[in-house]
């Protein structure tokens, strides 16, 4: 069975060179362009290994080879029809035959001939003589099987929503971002090389940076081929053991969705129970209004496109601001930490539309009595749970770039005032000018549509709003930063304390204002 998705792969492959100019551009393209650079970063990797920069260069290499696996599928997923499983879901087909045939098909094809290009001169140049070419041979396979199941796993995770227009557009996205990633790992030698005095530290800032990359899963190949060739046996055993593990997770992970995709074929989906609204880490929750307005919230901040773009933004600029604080210049000072604390305002500003996503849903709130204080207090804690870490991690990782540990919790702290600001003018603005997110938009991007001016004035008001209620403490926290540093962590605390009191004012004030606007409201979010 494999073969034969094989064969339908290789039949795709050439049927798809007519249907127009530009895909046999694309592939011409990748023929002459894609096969010669791999063979001339193959040719590389066999002449840097054993070097000072050869490490960098390895991990780098396979780096940039899992990342483009994780993008170039998706981006694909309209052009090759093997990638989506459900077209073949009907087929009389056992999991364990669609697997194996889905899996052998994704190895046919121009990228999976550059991945084998390359992973041979990684192998070639990094082998030792003797039984550790096995070793290094088995890391370059496993490396490709990553690659394999990695792209298999996302396709299969996403292939519902890479059908719709808004999964394309956000495609775009992604891979403008996971781009910037790939130039940043390219840059990686560039800057070590410009940043070096002496050959000496060029090469300590070479094993740096190995050491860095190699703790990424996207690495531990490269780490098995490296400990290999230089002898150390039980870390090359004990990471070629770590990497068959996490293919082995992935595979089972990607067969598992299989499975739930065959009970979604034809376009009937089985019929599961219903979750309790307190599942999961919502248990924690308090049992009253204010918890399971929370606990509704963070299944809409989860399951909603529109919501989960915006904390996916909130995501890619963290690791923005972590790579940027790793490519700074040494000497960068650890006060850049405090600027994760404008993560939580990518996040906090969708507060203006708190009810956006429960559309005519508000209904029952307002048959139970009215929007209270404790339904908005339970959106705005929910989504606060779900940015406070990501600034945690953020800040962390900023501190570990630039030596400023003692700005973690500073960091935190204006994270946390800015939340409580944005909140409580948002939860306002969403009283005073509620609009219904769109159910089925054109693109993932896309916010309210058909509202109006009003509307749109509302929330840039209350953008504006925000930052001049904002002021006061960002104006004391730069000015500590100036002029008496030592005093931040009290400036931090103070700005929080006083964001909680903003939120508190503003959260009570709309709870005022929703008592005597439930038609209104109830009538904007079901127009």
């Amino acid at each position: 069975m494999a073969w034969h998705l094989v064969r339908l792969k290789l039949t795709l492959l050439v049927s798809g060179l007519r249907r127009g100019w530009q895909q046999l551009v694309g592939t011409l393209a990748g023929v002459i362009v894609g096969l010669p650079l791999a063979t001339l970063g193959a040719a590389l990797l066999v002449w840097v290994g054993g070097q000072p920069a050869g490490d960098v260069a390895l991990h780098a290499t396979l780096t940039s080879v899992l990342i483009l696996w994780v993008v170039g599928p998706p981006l694909t997923f309209g052009l090759d029809e093997t990638l989506d499983p459900r077209r073949l879901q009907l087929l009389p087909l056992s999991q364990r035959q669609l697997a194996t045939g889905l899996l052998c098909a994704s190895a046919v094809g121009i990228g999976p001939a550059v991945t084998a290009i390359l992973l041979a001169g990684a192998v070639i140049g990094f082998a030792p003589a003797g039984p550790g070419a096995v070793v290094v041979l088995a890391a370059g396979i496993g490396h490709l099987a990553l690659c394999l199941v990695t792209a298999r796993l996302i396709t299969t995770l996403l292939s519902g929503w890479l059908r719709s227009r808004k999964g394309q557009d956000l495609l775009v996205a992604v891979g403008a971002f996971s781009g910037l990633g790939l130039a940043a790992v390219f840059q990686i030698p560039g800057f070590i090389a410009r940043g070096s005095r002496s050959v000496e530290t060029l090469v300590e800032q070479f094993e740096t940076t190995a050491a860095v990359l190699s703790l990424l899963p996207s690495s531990w190949a490269a780490t098995v081929m490296i400990a290999a060739g230089d002898g150390r046996w039980l870390t090359a055993a004990g990471m070629l053991a770590a990497l068959a593990a996490l293919v082995a997770l992935l595979a089972g992970a990607w067969v598992r969705l299989l499975e739930r995709a065959s009970q979604t074929a034809g376009g009937q989906r089985r019929a599961r129970p219903d979750r309790p609204l307190f599942a999961g880490p919502a248990g924690l929750l308090p049992r009253n209004r204010a918890g399971a307005a929370a606990a509704r919230e963070i299944r809409y901040l989860l399951g909603e496109p529109q919501l989960r773009v915006q904390w996916m933004i909130t995501v890619v600029f963290a690791g923005a601001l972590v790579g940027a604080g790793v490519l700074a210049p040494e000497g960068a000072p650890g006060t850049l930490v405090l600027a994760v604390a404008g993560l939580a305002g990518l996040q906090g500003l969708a507060s203006v539309n708190a009810f956006g996503a429960d559309r005519g849903a508000v209904w029952m709130l307002l048959s139970a009595s009215q929007i209270e204080p404790s339904d908005l207090a339970g959106k705005n804690v929910a989504g606060a749970a779900l940015v406070l870490p990501i600034v945690t991690v953020a800040a962390l990782g900023l501190a570990t770039a630039t030596g400023g540990w003692a700005n973690v919790l500073p960091a935190v702290l204006l994270a946390v005032a800015v939340l409580g600001v944005c909140y409580g003018v948002g939860d306002v603005a969403s009283v005073l000018a509620p609009s219904p997110l769109p159910e089925r938009p054109s693109n993932a991007w896309a916010g309210t549509t058909g509202t109006g001016c009003a509307t749109a004035l509302a929330q840039a008001l209350a953008f504006m709003l925000v930052a001049v209620v904002m002021l006061p403490a960002a104006a004391g926290v730069l000015a500590t930063i100036f002029l008496a540093p030592g005093w931040l962590i009290v400036a931090a605390f103070l700005a929080a304390a006083y964001g909680l009191a903003m939120w508190g004012l503003g959260v009570r004030f709309a709870g005022r204002l929703a008592a005597n606007r439930g038609p209104e409201i109830l009538s904007a979010l079901e127009g």
